[in-house]
Protein backbone atom coordinates (compact mmCIF):
# COMPACT_ATOMS: atom_id res chain seq x y z
CA UNK A 1 0.00 0.00 0.00
CA UNK A 2 1.28 3.51 -0.83
CA UNK A 3 0.85 6.58 1.30
CA UNK A 4 0.09 10.15 0.19
CA UNK A 5 3.65 10.73 -1.04
CA UNK A 6 3.72 7.51 -3.09
CA UNK A 7 6.01 5.64 -0.73
CA UNK A 8 5.42 2.00 0.10
CA UNK A 9 3.98 1.40 3.56
CA UNK A 10 3.34 -1.78 5.59
CA UNK A 11 0.91 -4.55 4.79
CA UNK A 12 -2.64 -3.37 4.23
CA UNK A 13 -3.95 -6.03 6.62
CA UNK A 14 -1.70 -4.92 9.49
CA UNK A 15 -3.17 -1.43 9.81
CA UNK A 16 -4.39 -0.55 13.28
CA UNK A 17 -7.19 1.80 13.97
CA UNK A 18 -6.54 4.51 16.59
CA UNK A 19 -9.62 5.98 18.23
CA UNK A 20 -9.48 9.48 19.73
CA UNK A 21 -9.79 9.53 23.52
CA UNK A 22 -13.11 11.39 23.46
CA UNK A 23 -14.85 8.80 21.29
CA UNK A 24 -13.79 5.87 23.48
CA UNK A 25 -15.40 7.44 26.54
CA UNK A 26 -19.15 7.10 26.89
CA UNK A 27 -20.85 10.42 26.12
CA UNK A 28 -23.70 11.55 28.34
CA UNK A 29 -26.97 11.77 26.44
CA UNK A 30 -30.62 12.21 27.34
CA UNK A 31 -33.93 11.84 25.58
CA UNK A 32 -35.64 15.04 24.45
CA UNK A 33 -38.94 15.70 22.71
CA UNK A 34 -38.63 18.24 19.90
CA UNK A 35 -40.57 21.42 20.85
CA UNK A 36 -41.69 21.77 17.18
CA UNK A 37 -42.87 18.26 16.24
CA UNK A 38 -42.72 16.35 19.59
CA UNK A 39 -40.56 13.53 18.15
CA UNK A 40 -38.35 11.87 20.78
CA UNK A 41 -34.56 11.78 20.13
CA UNK A 42 -31.21 11.36 21.90
CA UNK A 43 -29.10 14.53 22.34
CA UNK A 44 -25.76 15.27 24.05
CA UNK A 45 -26.05 16.61 27.58
CA UNK A 46 -23.36 19.31 27.09
CA UNK A 47 -24.65 20.51 23.70
CA UNK A 48 -25.76 24.05 22.93
CA UNK A 49 -28.13 23.34 20.04
CA UNK A 50 -29.06 20.50 17.71
CA UNK A 51 -31.26 19.73 14.69
CA UNK A 52 -34.41 17.66 15.01
CA UNK A 53 -34.04 14.42 13.04
CA UNK A 54 -37.67 14.57 11.95
CA UNK A 55 -38.58 18.20 11.16
CA UNK A 56 -34.99 19.57 10.71
CA UNK A 57 -35.74 22.55 12.98
CA UNK A 58 -33.07 23.93 15.34
CA UNK A 59 -33.55 23.02 19.02
CA UNK A 60 -31.87 25.48 21.40
CA UNK A 61 -30.73 23.25 24.30
CA UNK A 62 -29.78 26.23 26.50
CA UNK A 63 -33.46 27.28 26.55
CA UNK A 64 -34.45 23.71 27.39
CA UNK A 65 -32.05 23.57 30.38
CA UNK A 66 -32.56 27.20 31.53
CA UNK A 67 -36.07 28.34 30.62
CA UNK A 68 -36.71 32.10 30.86
CA UNK A 69 -38.00 33.34 34.21
CA UNK A 70 -41.70 34.12 33.73
CA UNK A 71 -44.74 34.73 35.84
CA UNK A 72 -48.10 32.99 35.44
CA UNK A 73 -49.12 35.29 32.59
CA UNK A 74 -45.89 34.76 30.55
CA UNK A 75 -44.50 38.22 31.23
CA UNK A 76 -40.87 38.58 32.37
CA UNK A 77 -40.29 39.38 36.04
CA UNK A 78 -39.64 43.11 36.43
CA UNK A 79 -37.96 45.22 39.09
CA UNK A 80 -38.31 48.92 39.81
CA UNK A 81 -35.14 50.99 39.41
CA UNK A 82 -34.55 54.71 39.90
CA UNK A 83 -32.18 56.68 37.68
CA UNK A 84 -29.27 58.21 39.63
CA UNK A 85 -29.33 61.37 37.47
CA UNK A 86 -33.02 62.35 37.29
CA UNK A 87 -34.51 60.04 39.98
CA UNK A 88 -37.28 58.81 37.65
CA UNK A 89 -38.41 55.23 38.35
CA UNK A 90 -38.90 52.60 35.69
CA UNK A 91 -39.53 48.88 35.34
CA UNK A 92 -36.65 46.78 34.01
CA UNK A 93 -36.47 42.97 33.49
CA UNK A 94 -34.75 41.13 36.36
CA UNK A 95 -32.07 39.64 34.11
CA UNK A 96 -31.04 42.94 32.47
CA UNK A 97 -27.43 44.09 33.02
CA UNK A 98 -28.07 47.69 32.01
CA UNK A 99 -30.75 49.96 30.62
CA UNK A 100 -31.25 53.53 29.49
CA UNK A 101 -33.38 55.99 31.42
CA UNK A 102 -36.57 56.77 29.53
CA UNK A 103 -36.61 60.35 30.85
CA UNK A 104 -33.00 61.63 30.61
CA UNK A 105 -31.40 58.97 28.35
CA UNK A 106 -28.50 58.18 30.70
CA UNK A 107 -27.28 54.60 31.06
CA UNK A 108 -28.37 52.73 34.21
CA UNK A 109 -25.85 50.06 35.20
CA UNK A 110 -27.45 47.08 36.98
CA UNK A 111 -24.42 44.81 37.43
CA UNK A 112 -22.90 43.59 40.68
CA UNK A 113 -19.18 44.28 41.14
CA UNK A 114 -16.58 42.36 43.14
CA UNK A 115 -13.36 44.33 43.71
CA UNK A 116 -10.41 42.02 44.43
CA UNK A 117 -7.50 44.36 43.62
CA UNK A 118 -6.78 48.09 43.32
CA UNK A 119 -9.45 50.17 41.61
CA UNK A 120 -9.30 53.90 40.84
CA UNK A 121 -12.20 55.75 39.27
CA UNK A 122 -15.87 56.30 39.96
CA UNK A 123 -18.30 53.39 40.11
CA UNK A 124 -22.04 53.78 39.63
CA UNK A 125 -24.40 50.79 39.64
CA UNK A 126 -27.84 49.77 40.83
CA UNK A 127 -26.29 46.44 41.87
CA UNK A 128 -24.13 45.41 44.83
CA UNK A 129 -20.48 46.45 45.21
CA UNK A 130 -18.39 43.91 47.16
CA UNK A 131 -14.85 44.97 48.12
CA UNK A 132 -12.99 41.82 49.23
CA UNK A 133 -10.18 41.70 51.82
CA UNK A 134 -7.58 42.14 49.06
CA UNK A 135 -9.61 44.90 47.37
CA UNK A 136 -8.64 48.57 47.54
CA UNK A 137 -11.00 51.21 46.20
CA UNK A 138 -9.87 54.84 45.75
CA UNK A 139 -12.94 56.48 44.34
CA UNK A 140 -16.53 57.50 44.87
CA UNK A 141 -19.13 54.75 44.73
CA UNK A 142 -22.85 55.06 44.08
CA UNK A 143 -24.66 51.73 44.38
CA UNK A 144 -27.73 49.95 45.64
CA UNK A 145 -25.87 48.12 48.43
CA UNK A 146 -22.26 47.55 49.48
CA UNK A 147 -20.28 44.90 51.35
CA UNK A 148 -16.86 46.15 52.46
CA UNK A 149 -14.09 43.82 53.64
CA UNK A 150 -11.10 45.71 52.18
CA UNK A 151 -10.00 49.34 51.98
CA UNK A 152 -11.93 52.34 50.67
CA UNK A 153 -10.69 55.89 50.36
CA UNK A 154 -13.65 57.96 49.16
CA UNK A 155 -17.40 58.35 49.42
CA UNK A 156 -19.89 55.50 49.40
CA UNK A 157 -23.52 56.37 48.59
CA UNK A 158 -25.98 53.47 48.77
CA UNK A 159 -29.74 53.35 48.33
CA UNK A 160 -29.87 50.30 50.61
CA UNK A 161 -27.53 48.76 53.17
CA UNK A 162 -23.77 49.22 53.61
CA UNK A 163 -22.04 46.51 55.61
CA UNK A 164 -18.54 47.01 57.03
CA UNK A 165 -17.07 43.63 57.92
CA UNK A 166 -14.23 42.89 60.39
CA UNK A 167 -11.35 43.65 58.01
CA UNK A 168 -12.83 46.83 56.51
CA UNK A 169 -10.83 50.09 56.58
CA UNK A 170 -12.78 53.15 55.46
CA UNK A 171 -11.47 56.72 55.08
CA UNK A 172 -14.25 58.94 53.81
CA UNK A 173 -17.99 59.25 54.11
CA UNK A 174 -20.92 56.87 53.89
CA UNK A 175 -24.47 57.87 52.92
CA UNK A 176 -26.97 55.01 53.08
CA UNK A 177 -30.35 53.81 54.23
CA UNK A 178 -28.76 51.52 56.82
CA UNK A 179 -25.23 50.88 58.07
CA UNK A 180 -23.93 47.67 59.66
CA UNK A 181 -20.50 47.85 61.31
CA UNK A 182 -18.99 44.57 62.47
CA UNK A 183 -16.54 44.41 65.39
CA UNK A 184 -13.00 45.10 64.17
CA UNK A 185 -13.93 47.37 61.25
CA UNK A 186 -12.12 50.73 61.04
CA UNK A 187 -14.08 53.79 59.92
CA UNK A 188 -12.77 57.39 59.81
CA UNK A 189 -15.15 59.91 58.39
CA UNK A 190 -18.81 60.90 58.39
CA UNK A 191 -21.85 58.68 58.13
CA UNK A 192 -25.29 59.91 57.10
CA UNK A 193 -28.16 57.46 57.52
CA UNK A 194 -31.46 58.35 55.84
CA UNK A 195 -34.71 56.43 56.09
Amino acid sequence: MKNFFGRQTGNQYSRSRVEPAASTQRRKTFTLNCPHCQVSQEVLFNGISTFCKSCQQVINLEKVFNPPEVTHNNRPVLKRVACFHCQSEQSIPNKALSSFCKKCGKRINLQNYKITGKFNGSLETQGTVHVTQTGELRSNVICHSAIIEGKINGTVRALGKVELRQTAVIKGSIHSESLVVREGASFRGAAKISY
